[in-house]
């Protein structure tokens, strides 16, 4: 199978996984925020930081290390390689993850002090429990990507999350409190974590992973040498990327700073996972298998036209959410999340510019350059907690939100740098100065209708308008071009029948714009 349409079709799926995840886990927290109220879903959304922070620490870059190391394995034809992966990754993830739930279990009472969340360890203990199902489904979805089998982990997604979503909404209007719905969480990531097996079996053995599956000296020594930074990196990049600020916030602030700032990541963090992020999913084993091949020309070209999609698909998102901040925290969370209007448009541009960095990440990565993302990482991430440190104590969660916002940012020119010195190959920066005045317009009007019109009616104008308003700005200033029309004319094969023809009138229509565009202007 093609490149393109292997990634073609590995977007599909992952988009089907990724959007269904999304949807339930928007309305989940829509749902949550109005019932529970600022104080109590403060609380609940801190026990779910804490599960993933806890997550984080039992990573160690065995995550990356199956995705990199198995598309590898597969790019050069050796199953058995690959097999081996599996097993190294999955043990080295299990053995941290029991002895970090045995240290959670163990300090619990004093994490519940520190933190001046409930005076009761069991809150800890369910954190600690919660910990290695959860870390074992992200590295099934790990593995998948590996070998590049993302209709397993939509399969994976269809079973567990709505379980999980429905579950706990019942428990929040039934008038339940936060520590059932933490246990209903575990339960769900326990199914999750069976369903995990029996797929995992389908792509390697069980019985070849318990016996067979063993990998030479040279290559278990590369990967572990390769795990080693990216654990680091991974680290450092959590401070920047994963809210780490909610340890300050947790101490220095109440309850509702804390569902404040979750509430306004949610919606800009959800909306680039829909696609931009689904699309950069696939950019570390796509450009390793290349690498596999010693095929760096195609590996080349898959960065600059990445690039180029990633922004095509975060930067006008980006402006539309900030133009219509205010409309979306009231029609989906109510009045009383007034303050995550403000926090909502400082967040969004970051969650932008971490979508399109995941291309230069996973030429990093392929190019077996760990090193260097750990110590970009480890210095912006030095930055931000001395931000957070000072800023947070005075101005809450808006301190938090500007001081991870600037370090944040300054990660994009590093990578591009080091990439463009690298490969000799530099970041498209004219296609992104076109999306962003192809963006501005669009941007500008949605301001205006959210402060003339009603909530409700601003969000049912806007949106439609914003998106027509960005089409044609794209097109107009050139940011998509007759090969984006043709690399994206064949993939209605991959829709489902009744959505075909809607998708192939809609590129049409774009397509006869940029032809139109073409025959006025010409090559401007």
């Amino acid at each position: 199978m093609e490149t393109t349409q292997k990634m073609a079709k590995n977007t599909f799926f992952s988009f089907m996984g990724s959007g269904i995840d999304i949807s339930l886990a928007m309305i989940q927290s829509i749902v949550l925020a109005r019932v529970l109220g600022a104080d109590a879903y403060g609380s609940y959304s801190f026990y779910i930081w804490a599960i993933t922070l806890a997550g984080f620490i039992v990573n160690l870059g065995w995550g990356v290390l199956a995705q990199r190391f198995i598309a590898e394995a597969i790019g050069q034809d050796d199953r058995k390689k690959a097999a081996g992966l599996v097993r190294l990754a999955i043990v080295g993830r299990v053995i941290p993850g029991l002895l970090t739930t045995l240290v959670i279990i163990g300090i619990s009472p004093q994490l519940a002090h520190f933190f001046a969340q409930e005076k009761q360890p069991i809150y800890f203990i369910i954190v600690a429990c919660t910990l290695l199902p959860f870390t074992m489904t992200q590295m099934f979805i790990s593995i998948c990507k590996g070998f590049q089998k993302f209709r397993y982990s939509m399969y994976f997604v269809l079973a567990s999350t709505p379980l999980r979503v429905v579950a706990q909404i019942s428990l929040a209007m039934l008038g339940f409190g936060v520590l059932p719905m933490l246990g209903v969480n575990l339960f769900s990531l326990v199914i999750g974590l069976a369903i995990s097996v029996l797929l995992l079996n389908r792509l390697v053995p069980l019985r070849q992973l318990i016996s067979g599956a063993k990998l030479d000296t040279q290559t278990r020594a590369s990967a572990i040498k390769f795990a080693l930074p990216v654990a680091l990196a991974t680290g450092v990049n959590y401070i920047l990327w994963e809210k780490s600020e909610i340890v300050f916030l947790g101490h220095y602030s109440p309850s509702n700073q804390v569902g404040f700032y979750n509430l306004a990541g949610q919606i800009p963090r959800l909306s680039m996972e829909i696609m931009p992020m689904v699309f950069a999913a696939l950019l570390l084993p796509a450009i390793s298998e290349q690498f596999g091949r010693n095929d760096l020309s195609k590996l080349k070209s898959i960065y600059v036209t990445s690039a180029r999609y990633l922004m095509l698909l975060s930067l006008p998102m980006a402006v539309m959410i900030v133009a219509l901040a205010d409309p979306i925290v009231n029609v989906l969370y109510g009045a009383q999340y007034e303050p995550v209007i403000a926090l909502m448009r400082v967040m969004c541009f970051p969650r932008a510019v971490y979508a399109f960095l995941a291309t230069g990440g996973a030429v990093i990565y392929a190019l077996n350059k760990p090193g260097f993302a750990f110590w970009t990482a480890a210095l912006l991430a030095a930055l931000c907690v001395v931000l957070d440190f000072l800023l947070i104590p005075r101005f809450g969660a808006m301190g938090a939100a500007i001081g991870n916002s600037i370090p944040q940012v300054l990660m994009l020119p590093m990578y591009i740098v080091f990439v463009q010195r690298t490969l000799k190959v530099p970041w498209p920066l004219g296609d992104g100065l076109r999306i962003m005045l192809a963006s501005a317009p669009a941007g500008l009007v949605l301001y205006l209708l959210s402060n003339y019109l009603g909530p409700v009616e601003a969000l049912c104008v806007g949106i439609p308008v914003g998106v027509l308003l960005v089409v044609g700005g794209l097109v107009l200033f050139g940011a998509v071009r007759q090969e984006d029309i043709n690399r994206f004319d064949g993939l209605d094969e991959l829709l489902p029948s009744r959505l075909r023809r809607t998708y192939g009138t809609l590129i049409n229509m774009v397509g006869r714009l940029v032809r139109a565009r073409q025959a006025l202007l010409g090559g401007v």
